[in-house]
């Protein structure tokens, strides 16, 4: 598709807000480089497949509980965004990120399904010491093809606590794990 912006005006200039969509799926708009709608009030589902050059962080979406980035460009995730009712959050193929960012896992009290596939570049789940401790529901956590991978944690911390699942594969350059 050869779709590269979201251009709903208003009379006031902004996008146009879709007050009752729940959720949204846009696939393969690898040229899509423009903002998303900035008012999404009721989206709970958001994935996003293969729209490499979306390079703006996402909008405000403060009932998101599902999202799911496929071949995105991990810029969308460079801004501070409203998503504390997160349960899942999904990366595949995110090029150039090295790590979650910090402030994100300030913002994921309520996650419980963590998935990363696919990151080449990917080092840490966290950078800093007690960053995990803001994941207090995260239950399974899922790290697979991340070649890079060394450990989970930069600095040495334990696993959030209600922690149910693991699995790391085809991590072949992981050298150590958290204590229990």
């Amino acid at each position: 598709m050869e779709w590269e912006e979201w251009l709903l005006p208003t009379s006031d200039g902004h996008l146009e807000v879709f007050p009752s969509l729940q959720e949204l799926q846009i696939e393969k708009c690898p040229k899509l480089r423009q903002q998303l709608p900035q008012q999404l009030p009721s989206l709970v589902k958001l994935h996003l497949t293969e729209c490499e050059q979306l390079s703006v962080s996402l909008p405000q979406i403060p009932r998101l509980k599902i999202l799911n980035l496929r071949g995105c460009n991990y810029m969308l995730l460079s801004s501070n965004l409203a998503i504390n009712r997160l349960a899942s959050f999904e990366l595949h193929n995110i090029s150039s990120l090295k790590h979650l960012p910090e402030w994100l896992l300030q913002y994921m009290p309520t996650l419980k399904w963590l998935v990363i596939v696919d990151c080449s570049d990917f080092v840490h789940l966290a950078r800093c010491k007690n960053n995990m401790q803001y994941l207090t529901s995260l239950q399974h956590l899922v790290i697979r093809n991340c070649s890079m991978l060394v450990s989970l944690f930069e600095e040495e911390q334990p696993l959030p606590q209600k922690l149910e699942y693991l699995e790391l594969d085809s991590c072949h350059s992981l050298k150590k794990l958290p204590h229990a």
